[in-house]
């Protein structure tokens, strides 16, 4: 066997994709299904599809690196707001929106990242997170106020964090392969805070909550209130 860059894996059913560069965002295994069939939109489509991830906002940077995504789940909810009228009808007047719930199941079997098979070196192959690396970036993400986007090939979920995560090891799984369950809940950023410099402090706006301090009155002040009453 020629000292070629990568092994030789065949596209036969039953033998898994493996990423081949972790900075190139296209999957391998279709990408060579899509050369295959010979359609050269199905090749675009493999380059251009995102692959499954919890990324940083605005960044390619991915926070988990499962060795592969199981389940997704997606639970969106509005409320209708309403108020009792005459006969005891009710009557709709206003929508809120709710916050979204996203669950994943994802696997870690803790393989690491790979550098070498037998006698061929595939420097750059990833095999995923280490099992210990897995369940410290997940407890970080829980504790971390850091809002996170879910990357799936159908739509890309933005100002997410992670709420609530378990993870399980069992035998009939593979006694070394981690399967977790992810709960991430949207945080809704609709408020932004503004300012702006006034002259003189009757020029500024009025706050709500804000700390009153009591002053004298001027003689002016004085005069106005001696003379109303």
């Amino acid at each position: 066997m020629p000292n070629i860059e990568f092994p030789d894996v065949p596209n036969v059913p039953g033998v898994p994709s493996i990423a081949r560069n972790p900075d190139f965002s296209a999957d391998y295994g279709d990408l060579v299904s899509a050369i295959s069939g010979g359609n050269p939109l199905s090749i675009i489509e493999s380059v251009t599809t995102p692959r499954w991830g919890i990324y940083l906002p605005d960044t390619m940077e991915k926070m988990i690196e499962p060795d592969s995504v199981l389940a997704f789940e997606y639970r969106g909810e509005a409320r209708i707001s309403d108020y009792p009228v005459e006969e005891g009808g009710f009557r709709s007047y206003n929508k809120v929106q709710q916050p979204f719930d996203i669950r994943m199941k994802m696997t870690c079997s803790g393989a690491g990242t790979l550098t070498s098979v037998g006698s061929v070196g595939v420097s750059g192959i990833s095999a995923g997170m280490t099992r210990q690396t897995f369940i410290e970036t997940l407890e970080t993400m829980k504790i971390s106020l850091q809002v996170f986007n879910v990357v799936t090939p159908d739509f890309v979920y933005k100002s997410l964090n992670l709420v609530h995560f378990d993870y399980k090891r069992t035998n009939t799984d593979g006694v070394s392969l981690l399967t977790a369950d992810v709960y991430l809940r949207e945080v809704m950023q609709t408020v932004e805070s503004s300012y702006r410099t006034v002259a003189t402090d009757s020029a500024a706006d009025a706050k709500n909550q804000g700390t009153t301090n009591a002053v004298s009155p001027t003689p002016t002040q004085n005069a106005a209130i001696e003379g109303g009453s």
